[in-house]
């Protein structure tokens, strides 16, 4: 994981990001430079720092709809190189409107 110079915000770590993209965060790039391991690059956020430590120390608590939609569409821009990004996540509010 790492916080880049150009208000970027990169991690391997697929739950992480599936978590990050639940909370909201834009993710804005794919970097498929190792091909066993994609990097999942976000526009920066100020309060990731924050949710960063809280989904580390196990305190952040999230609806699990929208985790597992978001999880739902990393696979999907993983597996299928022409999903469009940003990736985002529908909150449970909409999905019950439509």
């Amino acid at each position: 994981m790492q916080a880049r110079a150009d208000r970027t915000y990169q991690t391997r770590d697929f739950y992480f990001a599936a978590t990050l993209c639940a909370l909201g965060m834009e993710l804005i790039d794919l970097d498929r430079a190792d091909p066993r391991h994609a990097g999942f690059v976000f526009r920066d956020d100020r309060r990731r720092r924050e949710w960063t430590r809280q989904y580390f120390a196990g305190e952040l608590r999230l609806d699990p709809v929208l985790l597992f939609n978001s999880s739902r569409g990393l696979k999907r821009a993983v597996y299928e190189t022409g999903q469009p990004l940003p990736i985002r996540v529908m909150p449970r509010e909409a999905m019950a409107a439509s």
